[in-house]
């Protein structure tokens, strides 16, 4: 009975794995298309746009070459500082700058050619709290303006901003942000690796579908797939404009690769941290 009750404990413990192992599902909401990384901006809002359109006759106005900001924007989480402003201001830097740098993906051009620089961003905080119209006034290049405005992308999912203040009234403000890329010294790199029954890519990172040998569509797509430290695929995107035959196709190329891979995280300097995979699909 004894052995009985084992190879049946087993055999549940092999089954709950593999149903572990395909938990994650993927649809076309997690892949985001771009025509080009300088394309990635954090969208006006209707917050913004709303103000703008009331107030534009009044004497406060958003613009920025006649808006007096009394109260600056801030990140939030140092609102239990009441008494000290400049205490506060300090607490709130700090915690943005936690949140950039703990989400910052260093992008693998930038890593291989050992590019390092300060990018730097600006944006409106709206009287909602949240961000629009993002921009990168200076860009290192390597794809690390887009990085910049990923972080902000995704802190605009997440986060409110306590708002900047005008007389006592809640403005949108101009806000700028330096980003900085620095490299740890002889940094080593080790890509994520894909390991998939279907898909492969050859020496130069293409994955080239054309599976009985007919004439293709003749475009080409730059697909990023970022990996988490654990493995785990935290984002897809497709850049380049296609066609909407191609686009069709790529959505499926790329959501069957994720539904039948697995995946080997990056690593720089020997430690395992977030990467992006990188290859092209020729259609």
């Amino acid at each position: 009975m004894n052995t009985i009750y084992r190879i049946q404990t087993v055999i549940s413990i092999i089954i709950l794995i593999q149903n572990l192992s395909y938990s994650q599902t993927f649809d076309d909401a997690f892949i985001q298309y771009h025509r080009n990384v300088e394309d990635i901006h954090v969208l006006e809002t209707e917050a913004r746009l709303s103000w703008v359109n009331v107030n534009t006759q009044d004497t406060i106005h958003w613009a920025k070459e006649n808006l007096i900001v009394d109260e600056m924007p801030r990140f939030q989480g140092c609102e239990a500082i009441t008494d000290d402003v400049a205490e506060r201001k300090v607490c709130a830097d700090q915690r943005l700058l936690k949140y950039i740098y703990s989400n910052l993906v260093y992008p693998v051009e930038a890593l291989e050619d050992r590019i390092e620089g300060t990018t730097v961003a600006s944006f409106y905080i709206n009287p909602d709290g949240t961000l629009s119209n993002a921009k990168i006034k200076k860009d290192v290049g390597a794809y690390t303006g887009g990085a910049t405005l990923d972080v902000l992308d995704k802190m605009n999912d997440e986060i409110k901003w306590i708002p900047g203040k005008s007389n006592g009234q809640v403005v949108p403000v101009l806000f700028t942000i330096p980003v900085r890329f620095k490299l740890a010294p002889q940094n080593r790199i080790q890509h994520p690796k894909m390991y998939s029954k279907y898909y492969e890519t050859n020496d130069d990172w293409e994955l080239i579908y054309d599976p009985e040998g007919e004439a293709t569509l003749n475009e080409e797509a730059e697909v990023r797939i970022l990996v988490s430290d654990n493995g785990k695929v935290l984002n897809t995107r497709i850049y380049s404009p296609l066609s909407q035959a191609a686009r069709k196709k790529v959505n499926e190329i790329v959501l069957d690769l994720l539904d039948n891979s697995s995946w080997r995280p990056g690593s720089t300097h020997h430690f395992e941290n977030t990467m992006e995979y990188v290859f092209k699909v020729r259609l």
